[in-house]
């Protein structure tokens, strides 16, 4: 097996020279994902916010002036939702953006000493399991009380999508569908790779590149979905036996398959991809094969914290989230695929959208996540040669 490769430098030329090349053509089936992340977020709907229980929260948000959310370093994200509710309502957020390992151990040391200087977090799975398990979110299910968040049949599979085992804290926002292979079609045919077996035939051994397994991220949720769907063996012989190469850099993942290095990848995400096909480089996404693919939900948790400093502006940005508009905006500048069923989501290509009443892997349900991945993870990283 070859060992983990660790890039310190930028993208080979190839990848530069591209840039100014013009977008290819779409076809059919392989249209490459609007990148919403890049655009301005929607205008507010017009009378939405007129209804009673709407100017109530309003104004109570009003008289603090400020809200303090924290979420991930997405510079999209950073910039349009602050943008987005400071339009629709007068009221500035704080964004801290940044690694959620960071937040944990300054949040810590707050509450250590009696301080809450943030409102909500819209975090990643494992983080604000962690942040649940030590008891510093209040319920958020009390607090949706807007006309628009009453429906529960307005979400995927009719609920509320609560992750917590009192289906009241940990509010997730968004669900993508990974699991999903990309290949040169210069050097690779759609008949070539028709189901997951298919991948450890000899002819694939060192052509698959593959994003990191053993740190956490898109790499290791994919290879722990491919680990619980088809077992050890199977994960054995196609991640040590198979040679893959292993980078944690997009951009070398990138490179590799543009170049043929690595014609197949089991690493890149769909906004690699459509950056990819934006220079005119080779990239076609094939789809999770016979598989069915897991959910996970990015930076897209929201919990609200104990005692918050500003309680009424908490409240609001809550039920916003959870409404049509402030999920559509949220969901468009992370790229994944809003809960809601009345949002539209043209960023999102078809393999990436949950399926109601299909049985996937949820990577971040809290059982999952405290009682299964710890040993996967460990397992893992001695295939790995960890």
């Amino acid at each position: 097996m070859r060992s983990i490769v660790h890039l310190l430098c930028a993208a080979s030329a190839l990848l530069a020279a591209a840039c100014a090349a013009p977008a290819p053509a779409t076809t059919p089936g392989n249209q490459p994902a609007a990148s919403g992340a890049r655009q301005a977020s929607s205008p507010a709907p017009k009378g939405v916010y007129d209804d009673p229980t709407w100017q109530e929260l309003i104004a109570a948000a009003r008289q603090e002036g400020k809200l303090v959310v924290a979420s991930g370093p997405n510079p999209d994200m950073r910039v349009q939702l602050p943008a987005a509710f400071k339009d629709r309502f007068g009221i500035e957020i704080e964004y801290l953006g940044g690694r959620s390992s960071d937040l944990q151990t300054r949040l810590r040391g707050e509450r250590a000493s009696g301080v809450s200087s943030v409102d909500v977090i819209i975090g990643g799975g494992d983080s604000v399991t962690a942040m649940y398990n030590d008891g510093w979110f209040a319920p958020i299910r009390p607090l949706l009380v807007v006309p628009q968040v009453q429906d529960q049949t307005a979400f995927l599979n009719n609920r509320y999508p609560f992750l917590d085992p009192q289906d009241a804290y940990m509010f997730e926002l968004e669900a993508t569908v990974l699991g999903y292979l990309t290949v040169n079609p210069d050097l690779v045919s759609d008949s070539d790779l028709q189901k997951l077996d298919d991948l450890l035939e000899p002819r694939w051994k060192g052509k698959l590149s593959v994003d990191d397994p053993t740190v956490p991220g898109q790499g290791q949720n994919n290879a722990i979905y491919l680990y619980v769907l088809k077992g050890d063996e199977y994960f054995k012989r196609l991640f040590a036996d198979q040679q893959p190469g292993v980078s944690r850099d997009p951009r070398q993942l990138q490179d590799w398959l543009a170049r043929g290095i690595y014609p197949v990848s089991f690493g890149l995400a769909q906004r690699d991809v459509d950056d990819m096909r934006q220079q005119g480089l080779p990239a076609k996404v094939i789809g999770q094969l016979d598989g069915p693919g897991a959910i996970v939900g990015g930076f897209g948790v929201l919990c609200l914290f104990t005692d918050p400093p500003h309680p009424n502006a908490a409240k609001l940005f809550v039920n916003w989230l959870a409404s049509p508009d402030g999920m559509g905006v949220h969901a468009q500048a992370e790229a994944q695929v809003p809960l809601r069923k009345d949002v539209a989501h043209p960023w999102a290509t078809e393999f990436q959208v949950p399926k109601e009443g299909v049985s996937y892997q949820d990577l971040y349900d809290y059982h999952y996540i405290m009682d299964q991945k710890p040993a996967i993870i460990r397992r893992i990283r001695e295939v790995m040669g960890q």
